[in-house]
Formats: C-alpha cells, sequence, structure tokens
C-alpha cells in the first residue's frame, strides 16, 4: 500500500489547532499546527531517501486513544540505512490528532512470532496535491 504525505497546507485536516507532540528526552516544539509542521524534520540531521517503509506492527483502540507500535525503515541520502521503531499514543478530537505520546529508537523491532507471517507495508511518497490517510507522527 503507498501512504502519501502531502504538504504541510493539509497539516489542519489532520491535527488540532492545539495538537501537542510529547517526546521523553527531546525538545518540545511549539503547541499547534506550528509543532505538527515541524515534526517531520524534528531529530533528522540528515536528509532521507523517498520512499519510506512504515510498518504498523500493533494498533489498539480505546475512546479517544489509539496505541501503535510501528516502524520506519528506509536509506538516508548517503545510502546509509535509516531505522526506527516507534511506540506512539494518539489522542483524537473529532477524527484530528489533537496529542501524540511518542518513543523511538534507532532500530527495528525484533519480529515476533505473529508477525512472522505477515506484515503490511506503507510506502510513504511525499506528494503536495495528495491525500494523507495516515498521519505519522
Amino acid at each position: 500500500m503507498i501512504c502519501t504525505l502531502a504538504g504541510p497546507h493539509r497539516i489542519s485536516d489532520w491535527f488540532t489547532g492545539d495538537f501537542r507532540l510529547h517526546e521523553p528526552g527531546k525538545p518540545a516544539l511549539p503547541v499547534g499546527h506550528e509543532g505538527a509542521r515541524q515534526m517531520p524534520a524534528a531529530g533528522r540531521g540528515e536528509k532521507l531517501k523517498k520512499p519510506m517503509n512504515v510498518e504498523a506492527l500493533d494498533m489498539i483502540e480505546e475512546g479517544d486513544r489509539v496505541a501503535v507500535r510501528w516502524q520506519l525503515t528506509g536509506t538516508y541520502d548517503n545510502g546509509k540505512p535509516y531505522e526506527q521503531s516507534i511506540m506512539s499514543i494518539y489522542r483524537f478530537e473529532n477524527g484530528r490528532t489533537a496529542e501524540d505520546w511518542g518513543m523511538a529508537i534507532p532500530t527495528v523491532w525484533p519480529p515476533s512470532s505473529s508477525e512472522q507471517a505477515h506484515r503490511p507495508k506503507l510506502d510513504v511518497v511525499s506528494s503536495t496535491n495528495a491525500p494523507n490517510p495516515v498521519g505519522v507522527g
């Protein structure tokens, strides 16, 4: 499946005006749409090639929150591999992300026995005209 991430003009479609990102050990981003715009570049010193592989490994929903265990893999422009394992809890208001509590480490999750059989993969492609079916945070 291909996941497209449209440009910053769609931020208000995906995030509330008072969106907050909570990441332990990292400097706080601005509250609201400006903080959401800064998320993709936060913590990255080097440029990444597209597409990126996004794998949602577990997703649990309860009330207005969704917990996701996922990972990103790809390649930096210099050819070095890029790997991130992420655990996030998202809180939604009216279909938009209001808060994101997340932690990432620079490696991939070891596969569980149930993941050996099949993992859905999403290719992330940057586009300014395409809708965003997934708010990656």
